[in-house]
């Protein structure tokens, strides 16, 4: 997030930057919010549970912030 209008002056008039809104359990995905979306563009994922291939589920920490993170991605792509 810091080097995003770093980038931005960097870059051709064709070439769009994309910021990745991963879900992993020790990132936080609502930093979407600071990202002036006309301008860049936004992908992200969580992890998936690697027996059924969906999002993690259950009570463990990882889970939890894994579910929140995908919550805030939701809401990221509803907004576009």
């Amino acid at each position: 997030m810091d080097l995003l209008s770093w980038l931005h002056e960097q870059i051709g008039p064709r070439t769009t930057i994309v910021q990745n809104l991963y879900g992993w359990k020790d990132h936080d995905a609502s930093v979407w919010r600071g990202i002036d979306t006309q301008k860049y563009g936004l992908y992200g994922f969580a992890p998936a549970d690697p027996d059924t291939t969906l999002p993690s589920e259950g009570y463990t920490p990882a889970c939890v912030a894994n579910q929140k993170n995908i919550t805030v991605i939701r809401e990221a792509y509803h907004t576009l």
